[in-house]
């Protein structure tokens, strides 16, 4: 992907028009557009400031290879994603057998229940905790 598709890309995905990346910038709307068609390319200095404004390496704005290195991590967060969703269903599935089979085997189901649950609670706090720092490193 070109210089040009990654500042694209990335303002779009932050959720700012060309205006307010402008403004953050101190550049023009019009210099913001230029960029992203191709016509000119920023500054040494304006590198700089896109890559701390979205909280990405500089690298990945002005070398092709990065690319695939940040297509890795996104998948990489959906697939935690599917983890923390899955974790969340075996936990309510845990939770509904703990208890409809609480009053036949009290001590037993209890006892393996609650540790099975405690166990499931434990892996998605942990996945979530993973997932925020992933999520920070990649943008």
């Amino acid at each position: 992907m070109k210089l040009h598709e990654k500042l694209f890309q990335l303002r779009k995905k932050n959720g700012f028009t060309q205006q307010e990346l402008a403004e953050k910038l101190n550049v023009t709307r019009q210099a913001v557009s230029r960029w992203e068609m191709n016509s000119s390319i920023p500054s040494t200095e304006k590198l700089i400031l896109i890559s701390k404004l979205y909280g990405i390496n500089i690298d990945y704005l002005i070398s092709e290879d990065e690319e695939d290195n940040f297509l890795k991590s996104h998948k990489k967060t959906k697939n935690i994603f599917k983890y923390v969703y899955l974790t969340v269903i075996i936990f309510l599935i845990g939770a509904l057998f703990m208890f409809l089979f609480t009053d036949t085997f009290k001590h037993v189901v209890v006892s393996f229940w609650f540790l099975f649950l405690s166990f499931t609670l434990l892996v998605l706090v942990g996945g979530l905790i993973y997932l925020y720092i992933n999520k920070r490193n990649i943008k």
